[in-house]
């Protein structure tokens, strides 16, 4: 799911994606010191380490029968999380639709993020299935 939405935002133009395989060695390297912290921590200490401005956290939990997608952008430097959107899918085939749906209002609404004079460089990290 995070390539998808790696992917996604790629090909919205308005932001600069680190690439997988950096966070992948990142994340490996980095993986004991990072053992106990919440999900939020951890992205802000593996945005810093890559030197980002922003990571992009996805998630997917399960609520009875029904998926639900969250994408969230979090301030790397104060942990602020700058905007979050979230989706109801019908099934696992219909998340890539609803992860393409979240990045481009994400996207077009891109005043959330670009607020400051800073780059829109991001990190995509996949925290993981939640039931």
């Amino acid at each position: 799911m995070s390539d998808a939405i790696r992917t996604y935002f790629i090909k919205s133009g308005k932001y600069k994606v680190i690439e997988r395989t950096k966070m992948d060695e990142v994340i490996k390297e980095q993986k004991l010191q990072l053992t106990g912290c919440t999900q939020k921590e951890c992205a802000v200490e593996i945005g810093k380490i890559l030197n980002v401005r922003y990571i992009v956290i996805s998630s997917i939990s399960k609520i009875n029968k029904e998926l639900i997608l969250n994408i969230r952008i979090v301030n790397v430097e104060s942990a602020e999380i700058i905007t979050s959107e979230m989706e109801k899918c019908q099934g696992e085939g219909d998340l890539i639709n609803k992860a393409e749906k979240i990045v481009k209002s994400i996207s077009e609404n891109k005043a959330a993020v670009n607020g400051r004079p800073v780059d829109n460089t991001v990190a995509v990290l996949d925290m993981g299935k939640k039931d």
